[in-house]
This record gives structure tokens, C-alpha cells and sequence, in this order.
């Protein structure tokens, strides 16, 4: 694809590779600039303002950590995207870029075809949502508006917006017929659940379970539709969406109410869950309930390493986890929802 002129900074301390992965990116019309260590990067991003950022784990006087810790704590340059680089191969150093706030990762020696493709999906959901926010932001300078027709374009700009997400999220789905829906049925249940338990915010709930799974957006489709058992690095990279679908959606304003339940939708009853082993009642009620629907529609769907099981046998193993895995209470209610279809 062509990069328009796309600023892009690499950090890194070996020239070697600085050297050819801007020949690489220039010649798919990339505008490269780089960087020998942290320092010297944050001199480049307050003068020349890249859109993304390839920077490596250790370099001599400021390293990738500490680098992305004062890009994530900056108001101004927050959300660049910035994929790291590293030579380790320790799952935790992974799951430590990735949840102090790195976008994507990439193990040396590695493939510049991929790392290519791997900068175009992070710009092209950069742009999405910056260009959502972009019109919520312009239709609030209206102000000859009248209050009724400012509301209804706010609105309309926020359907927009999520609208935009959801797309981004049935995308990532259609990739893979075992996948295709998951987040539609997953919506659909966790909605009858809430409803069921009478809750003041079905709909945010509802909204949650759609984009509960848009941090797998950066996730490799070799690793996210593999037909057989994950490689502990592999498992590392798929546990870090949750960390990864929350700090997208939190840079949404009207849309960080959800946060809490995409983050810790894979969290345990009994803390043996990630991405922080919360337990019981520090688990949000809403991220329980679309633990819930979001197992249930994995038991009951066709996967490439097995057969969907049928609704009796998923409730057998839903009320054998109860108390463990789920909330004893969400369990009970979602059982009574399929008792009266």
C-alpha cells in the first residue's frame, strides 16, 4: 500500500536496522525518521509529529518502556500508536509492553512485509476513530444549532461512532466462519441476562458485549484462528486483548462507561482469571455477565479444533463452573432466560 507521506519514527540503538527498515518504509512511501534511544525519540516526536512510532525494548540512556510510559502519561502524543520491537522471548516482558500501553509487538528478527501490514492496521483504526471523533467534535461548534437539533446531531455523530467500532469488530469476525456473529450473540444474550436481573443499564451492557472483543483488531489472524493448542507466547498475545480492547475504547469519551467490562471479561469468580485475578464482587456485574454469554456461545459454536456442544451439555458445564469461573448469581438468571424460550 502507498504511506502518502505517513511520519513514521523508528527507535532503535542498532543503525543497521534503523537503516533498513526506513529503505523498507521509503520505498512504500513512508516519511521515516529515527531515533538511537528514547531520549533522543522524544526530541523528534515534539518536532516532527509522527503518526506512529516502531520503537525497541532495550536501548542505552532512556529504553522502550520508559519511553512509552511518558508517551501514555502525555496528553499530546497518547494516542500515537506504538508497536514495540524486542529480541527477548519472555511472555511477561510482552504482556508488560502490552499493558503499559504498547498498541502491537513484533519479536527480532521478524519480517518487514508483516511489519508493514502491521502499521497500516494500526493507522487505519487510528483514523477511524479519529475521524469519528473529528465530526462529534465539529458538530458541537454549531452553535446556531437549536438545543433539539444539537442533541439529535450528537446522537447521530455517537451512532456514528459506534458504528464505525462495531464494523471494525464484524470485520475481525467475518475473517473466520467459526467466529462470524460471535459478538452479535454474545450482545443478544448478555442483554437477556441483564434484562432478566432487571438492571438500570442493559443497553450499556449490550454495547460493552458487542465491542467485548475489539482488542484481538491487533492480534495476528496465524494466532487468533489457529487450529490447534497456543504456544505460551501465543496464549500470552491473545490473554493481552482485553488490556488492549479497554485503552481503545477509552479514548472514546461517551464510551468509557464500558471499559471496566471489556477489560475484565475474562476475569475469574474465583481470581484465576486475567488480566489482574480479580474475584468475586471485584469483578464488575457487567463484565460477569458477558463472561457468561461470551462462554456459552464459544461451548455452543463450531470451532476449528472441535464440535459446538448443544445447549444441554453448555449448561451442564456452565452450572459445573459456577462459583469457580462464574458468578453463581448471573448463572442462576441466565438459566432462567433459556428456560422460557
Amino acid at each position: 500500500m502507498n504511506g502518502s507521506g505517513t511520519k513514521i519514527l523508528i527507535v532503535d540503538d542498532e543503525e543497521s536496522l534503523r537503516s533498513l527498515i526506513e529503505i523498507y518504509l521509503s520505498n512504500n512511501n513512508y516519511e521515516v525518521i529515527s531515533a538511537s534511544n528514547g531520549r533522543e525519540a522524544l526530541e523528534k516526536i515534539d518536532r516532527d509529529k509522527p503518526e506512529i512510532i516502531v520503537s525497541d525494548i532495550m536501548m542505552p540512556e532512556m529504553d522502550g518502556y520508559e519511553l512509552l510510559g511518558i508517551l501514555k502519561g502525555s496528553a499530546e502524543y497518547s494516542d500515537i500508536p506504538v508497536i514495540m520491537l524486542t529480541s527477548m522471548d519472555e511472555d511477561m516482558d510482552k504482556i508488560h509492553g502490552l499493558s503499559a500501553g504498547a498498541d502491537d509487538y513484533m519479536t527480532k528478527p521478524f519480517n518487514m512485509e508483516e511489519l508493514l501490514l502491521r502499521i497500516e492496521k494500526l493507522l487505519f483504526l487510528k483514523r477511524r476513530i479519529a475521524g469519528a471523533e473529528y465530526r462529534f467534535t465539529e458538530s458541537q461548534k454549531l452553535l446556531d444549532l437549536t438545543k433539539e437539533e444539537l442533541l439529535k446531531a450528537h446522537k447521530q455523530l455517537k451512532k456514528i461512532m459506534l458504528e464505525s467500532l462495531e464494523g471494525l469488530v464484524t470485520a475481525l469476525e467475518a475473517r473466520d466462519k467459526y467466529t462470524r456473529g460471535h459478538s452479535e450473540r454474545v450482545a443478544a444474550y448478555a442483554g437477556g441476562i441483564a434484562r432478566e436481573m432487571n438492571l438500570d443499564n442493559i443497553d450499556t451492557i449490550i454495547i460493552a458485549a458487542r465491542l467485548h472483543d475489539i482488542g484481538k483488531i491487533g492480534v495476528r489472524d496465524n494466532i487468533l484462528y489457529k487450529g490447534e493448542k497456543l504456544t505460551k507466547e501465543e496464549k500470552a498475545i491473545i490473554e493481552a486483548h482485553p488490556v488492549k480492547g479497554a485503552e481503545i475504547i477509552g479514548k472514546i469519551s461517551f464510551l468509557r462507561d464500558i471499559v471496566p467490562a471489556v477489560k475484565y471479561h475474562h476475569e475469574r469468580y474465583d481470581g484465576t482469571g486475567f488480566p489482574e485475578g480479580l474475584r468475586g464482587d471485584e469483578i464488575p456485574l457487567a463484565a460477569k455477565i458477558i463472561a457468561v454469554a461470551d462462554t456459552f456461545d464459544a461451548i455452543t459454536t463450531d470451532r476449528p479444533y472441535r464440535k459446538g456442544l448443544d445447549f444441554d451439555h453448555a449448561l451442564n458445564e456452565l452450572q459445573g463452573n459456577a462459583g469457580t469461573q462464574f458468578d453463581p448469581v448471573v448463572i442462576e438468571y441466565f438459566l432462567k432466560i433459556l428456560n422460557t424460550k
